[in-house]
């Protein structure tokens, strides 16, 4: 009593091999994405700066109209104001998250278009709390260039195009 236990196990786990590891991304299409994707309004929501930077210089690459608010609250105003094709939100921010945002882009204004969560977390049922908020999809951070050039394309570039959606903002 009064100085501690000390434990001590050991632990048997196999050796594993370059076949474990996923298979890498290969670098993206870029003129193949910049096609399907000039011109297109992205709008930024994150709070985090570094964030907002690495994202908006992987998605000038493909020519991508990028709108930046640092919290939910900023993004609803904005989502007032213009229309976008999609949506990135970072879920955890300052004066209003981005579930909550999502809601009120999604009840309160009546907004379409799709919207893509930046997380961090995606346990804990991180991605059902999203889907449950009026999210479509969902992008672990730290992400990847091929991987965010892959969701924008996917929700604003490809499945637009094949909707034959003209009028922007539409899902």
């Amino acid at each position: 009593p009064g100085q501690g236990t000390t434990a001590r196990f050991t632990l048997r786990l196999p050796v594993g091999t370059a076949a474990n590891l996923p298979a890498p991304e290969g670098p993206p299409d870029l003129p193949r994405l910049r096609r399907a994707l000039r011109g297109k309004r992205v709008l930024l929501v994150e709070d985090n700066e570094f964030n907002r930077i690495l994202a908006r210089t992987i998605l000038a690459r493909v020519d991508v109209a990028v709108t930046e608010a640092e919290n939910g609250q900023r993004a609803v105003d904005l989502a007032r104001q213009q229309p976008f094709d999609l949506v990135l939100m970072d879920v955890r921010m300052p004066v209003l998250d981005g579930l909550a945002a999502t809601r009120q882009l999604r009840q309160e204004l009546g907004l379409r278009m799709p919207i893509v969560a930046l997380t961090a977390n995606v346990v804990d049922g991180e991605p059902a709390k999203c889907r449950a908020a009026g999210m479509n999809d969902f992008l672990s951070k730290p992400f990847h260039e091929a991987a965010l050039l892959n969701m924008v394309f996917t929700w604003a570039g490809q499945r637009q195009r094949a909707l034959g959606k003209s009028r922007k903002g539409a899902p």
